[in-house]
């Protein structure tokens, strides 16, 4: 019975592993991608943007106030 209890564990042990090993491929995978789609448009130092900076009303409640 011990011999089945320790080759149960040590298989549990080799298919966290595994599972750890594939999810951080996939998670870089996913980075890389989404860093890819994220970054295509960017600004540079010169760049002149607007800025919206909305302010809210004085005795009204800001979830009741238009953005």
């Amino acid at each position: 019975m011990k011999d089945y209890a320790d080759d149960l564990v040590e298989c549990l042990h080799d298919i966290h592993h595994f599972i750890c090993q594939h999810l951080k491929v996939a998670s870089d995978w996913m980075k890389a991608h989404y860093d890819q789609l994220a970054n295509k448009v960017g600004f540079q130092e010169i760049n002149t943007v607007w800025l919206y900076h909305p302010t809210g009303k004085r005795g009204k409640s800001p979830k009741l106030q238009m953005c």
